[in-house]
């Protein structure tokens, strides 16, 4: 079992076998392996922010070189309405602002399967038929080996305003 020093956001360190969760963390701090390398963060919000990371006169750095030190995941973005084949089993992630100005719904698919492009709509996001305008985000997993696509449909009078699209790979290829 790997043995862990735990430093919480006022300094005090504690050693754990085993595992490290976040309940073991307060805000601002780190895990550490026996060796120092800087495993874990958390944000001033209690927010994980990676693993893989160092931390230099109060900046969070990707560390290189160390398997012990490779990064969980990176955000990769990408573009609608293009499908793209997954190299591993991981998730789209879509930020997006959304404007309704009549009775009519706006739409967001998150499609996936095997064929080009995909057709099976397997993430699935729509306004409410009133007049708003909100922000949302539609997460979606797909298999390796099948594609992927985010498809934004408006409804009449709506339109989206704007969107980050973003593939979390979950195992070793992006």
């Amino acid at each position: 079992m790997a043995q862990f020093t735990v430093i919480d956001k006022n300094g005090f360190t504690k050693m754990k076998t085993g595992l490290v969760s976040l309940s073991d963390l307060s805000p601002n701090a780190s895990a550490n392996l026996s060796d120092g390398t800087n495993i874990a963060l958390l944000n001033a919000n209690n927010h994980f922010t990676g693993v893989g990371n160092q931390i230099f006169d109060g900046v969070v750095k990707a560390a290189t070189n160390s398997p012990a030190l490779s990064q969980m995941f990176s955000w990769n973005s990408k573009n609608s309405a293009t499908s793209y084949l997954a190299a591993s089993d991981g998730l789209v992630v879509v930020n997006f602002g959304s404007v309704n100005l009549i009775s009519a719904p706006n739409y967001v698919y998150g499609y996936t399967d095997t064929a080009t492009p995909p057709t099976t709509a397997i993430g699935y996001w729509t306004s409410s038929s009133v007049a708003e305008s909100r922000s949302d985000t539609l997460t979606f997993p797909v298999r390796k080996g099948d594609y992927y696509r985010v498809v934004f449909t408006a409804g009449a009078g709506g339109s989206f305003s704007g969107y980050n699209m973003y593939w979390v790979p979950l195992g070793t290829a992006g």
